[in-house]
């Protein structure tokens, strides 16, 4: 069984902010090192208005020489996520990656009710005390990480020059109401649990049926239970994911769950935010969808003709990897890094 340690954190003062920080070589113990081998990694532990956000490197000598690529992973998941692509993703520039908070090894602080602020404003910090101040960075994401990113995308003085979507959820705008979804989507005993859970004021964070697994079978019964993802994803990968969605308190989870409209949609869409925004997010803007994903790529090719009509400097791009999964990153992580590398070059020569 993995099992985390903690680092040592020594304080300093950088960029006129004061953050907590230590960058050292991953300790031996650190399922993020095992997962990346032979790629090598070595982690940052930042303090934010968050807590502590454990960050990660690949080629991080790389930095002052190309835009940096920073990606951040999506719902209960962590930096460990992208171990298929790290070897060849980007190979000719540094990435960075980030554990939300509340997420995977970075700390699990008291959100408030409603956290994206406060998520924007600990990954901007995060970033700040990362990339150079004279350099500039490319920004993606999976899945809730996406959305996140998207939502940086938008800020004022976020000098990213471009935005690299990997399934990205939370944006597309929702068709019909939470209460026409439950009544389209949900047979009759889902809707008497649903119901329960709203009058007794429950949240459910997601990950509660594995945190009640004591860890000596946890990992097991899941590779039992589900040999496909064990096939798909390895021996270690699965025990990564059991390790980091087994602490307590599920402080991300529930979080997310604020921002959360059920059925796969965000209660504050970026596609909308994005449009409205278009002025702000660098020009270049790709998305990436497995063919067999549960999310529509319709509306990235929507997202894209409206931001080319508004704008003919804008330089984006749509692409479906065929029979890939949501987590399109890692059943197909050789066409998503030719992918992203295309990208990449292309902007270069631009």
């Amino acid at each position: 069984m993995l099992r985390f340690k903690n680092c040592q954190i020594k304080d300093l003062t950088y960029k006129s902010l004061s953050f907590a920080i230590t960058s050292t070589p991953v300790p031996s113990p650190d399922p993020v090192k095992s997962l990346f081998s032979p790629t090598p990694v070595t982690f940052v532990d930042v303090k934010t208005d968050l807590g502590r956000t454990r960050c990660y490197w690949v080629r991080e000598e790389l930095k002052n020489n190309k835009a940096p690529l920073v990606l951040l992973h999506g719902w209960v998941a962590g930096t460990g996520c992208f171990y298929k692509n790290v070897a060849e993703m980007a190979s000719d520039r540094a990435i960075l990656m980030i554990d939300l908070p509340g997420f995977a090894q970075s700390e699990r602080p008291q959100f408030p009710e409603e956290p994206e602020d406060e998520w924007i404003k600990s990954l901007k910090d995060t970033i700040a005390v990362q990339v150079p101040d004279d350099r500039t960075f490319w920004i993606g994401g999976h899945s809730f990480g996406g959305y996140l990113a998207a939502r940086l995308a938008i800020e004022e003085n976020f000098t990213a020059e471009g935005l690299i979507l990997l399934d990205a959820w939370g944006i597309k705008e929702p068709e019909m109401t939470f209460e026409e979804r439950v009544e389209k989507r949900l047979n009759w005993w889902q809707k008497i649990l649903l119901k329960s859970y709203q009058r007794l004021g429950l949240k459910f964070g997601g990950m509660d049926i594995i945190r009640a697994l004591p860890s000596s079978i946890g990992p097991k019964l899941i590779k039992a239970a589900r040999k496909d993802l064990l096939a798909t994803y390895g021996d270690e990968f699965l025990e990564y994911i059991f390790e980091i969605n087994s602490a307590k308190p599920a402080s991300g989870e529930l979080a997310f769950s604020s921002l959360n409209a059920g059925f796969g949609y965000a209660k504050y869409p970026m596609g909308p935010r994005m449009l409205k925004n278009h002025k702000k997010i660098p020009k270049n803007i790709h998305f990436l969808y497995g063919g067999k994903s549960w999310l529509e790529s319709s509306v990235g090719y929507q997202i894209i003709k409206e931001l080319e009509e508004n704008d003919p400097n804008f330089k984006c791009t749509v692409t479906v990897v065929d029979k890939a999964s949501h987590h399109l990153q890692c059943t197909h992580p050789d066409q998503v890094n030719s992918v992203v590398n295309e990208i990449l070059k292309s902007a270069e020569e631009r």
